[in-house]
């Protein structure tokens, strides 16, 4: 009897000892997954966190910004970028991807556009790096109606990104952010003799790219009478290190005096082109969206040029009311 007694014993112990393994165990898997689903998120394959900028903190990439700001020259900057991983030995702008998760429950990504491009806006020199989004936030219009008035400056969508979407950030990449200059023709619908006049500098935290920026300055969309709105447009700052390597240009794209758009695609590269390094989705990655710049058609008091699902420019333009997405630009 004693002798089944510890029989028994030893053998409800073994059970218990056996639940409590597979518990643990169990528990053990749980963690793995969970560790599975964290790396994902973090730097798996669908990952938006990618490249040297992927693995850095804001706190590291500020500290890095800094470093590269101030550096004497162009060249400089490009030599402590590559010492981070930002861009290639070459100066090309690296492969790599940033996620920032907003407080509305949206996460969006961002890689960089250019290094040591644009100005702070204290005057203290060049912001160290210029960040695009790669997903668009929105739907959103430009204006309430079908209007330009007052162009970038006085857009709806701009004081959007002020007063909500820049709070929504995360702590540390918002205070982290360099307000900068920004040229755009701030009138919208532009004097044809003095269309300068129309071109103004503001101050911004978040904005969204021009048309100069993204395709370059040497613009020839508009024709005969409606010609001098490629100067405006040229005005709009400089092209981005990214879109420059990449051979993006203005070509390909005729708007003429009846206000039709043709096309021709000639280089492979050109505005007219499907370019999916100029795709967009919204937060939820499944279906790309047209896009907004920030760019007035000068020649008329409606339209914002814009960018089409696939990448391709559309300097006609969308009317200011369309919900199309924005493309976040910001520097450190």
């Amino acid at each position: 009897m004693i002798h089944a007694l510890h029989l028994n014993d030893g053998r409800r112990g073994s059970k218990r000892d056996s639940l409590g393994r597979t518990v643990i165990f169990l528990m053990f898997l749980a963690l793995l997954a969970s560790m599975a689903a964290s790396g994902c998120a973090q730097g798996g394959a669908t990952s938006m966190d990618s490249g040297a900028l992927g693995t850095m903190t804001w706190d590291e990439i500020e500290a890095a910004a800094h470093d590269i700001a101030s550096a004497s020259d162009e060249e400089g900057a490009l030599a402590r970028a590559a010492s981070y991983g930002f861009v290639d030995e070459d100066g090309s702008i690296a492969e790599g991807t940033k996620s920032i998760a907003l407080d509305s429950g949206k996460t969006i990504a961002v890689r960089v556009a250019d290094i040591y491009h644009d100005d702070k806006s204290d005057g203290s020199g060049k912001a160290g790096i210029t960040f695009l989004a790669t997903t668009a936030v929105g739907p959103h219009g430009m204006n309430a109606g079908p209007s330009n008035a007052g162009g970038w400056e006085k857009s709806e969508a701009r004081a959007w990104l002020a007063n909500e979407v820049l709070p929504s950030f995360p702590d540390d990449l918002e205070k982290a952010i360099t307000p900068v200059e920004k040229t755009t023709n701030n009138l919208g619908n532009a004097d044809a003799a003095n269309p300068s006049a129309s071109l103004s500098v503001t101050d911004d935290a978040l904005w969204i790219p021009s048309a100069a920026e993204i395709w370059g300055q040497d613009i020839a969309w508009f024709t005969d009478d409606q010609a001098w709105c490629n100067d405006v447009l040229a005005e709009e700052g400089s092209q981005y290190r990214l879109f420059a390597q990449a051979g993006i240009n203005a070509g390909g794209i005729v708007v003429d005096t009846d206000d039709a758009q043709a096309f021709s695609h000639e280089t492979g590269r050109d505005a007219s082109a499907p370019t999916e390094l100029l795709a967009r989705t919204f937060p939820d990655g499944e279906k790309l969206c047209d896009w907004w710049t920030r760019s007035s058609r000068a020649s008329d008091d409606v339209y914002y040029v814009g960018v089409y699902k696939d990448g391709s420019a559309n300097p006609y333009g969308f009317l200011g009311n369309y919900d199309a997405g924005i493309v976040i630009g910001f520097c450190i």
